[in-house]
């Protein structure tokens, strides 16, 4: 049986400019919003974690970050979506 990795559901309100940004990012670089989100969670508690020196303790949350981490590097597409559209200008 397939176990779910995805098991919390989050929200948020943002606005209308911001939610356009975000989708325009992520039609570029063809993942989902879910997908983008995430991974900027994953790096800032990641980034939390080395700056209190804090271990984390629930393996799965650790295993997760490093999974995500192997599947893309959200800086990275950015620059490549970025690269893209200054291609796209010229």
């Amino acid at each position: 049986m397939k176990k779910r990795r995805f098991t919390r559901f989050l929200s948020l309100m943002i606005e209308d400019d911001a939610y356009d940004k975000v989708k325009r990012i992520t039609d570029d670089c063809e993942i989902s919003i879910s997908e983008w989100l995430r991974e900027l969670v994953y790096k800032e508690l990641e980034s939390v974690l080395v700056e209190t020196e804090t271990v984390v303790e629930d393996s799965k949350l650790d295993q997760g970050m490093k999974e995500n981490e192997k599947e893309f590097d959200l800086n990275e597409l950015v620059k490549d979506c970025e690269k893209e559209e200054q291609l796209d200008d010229t």
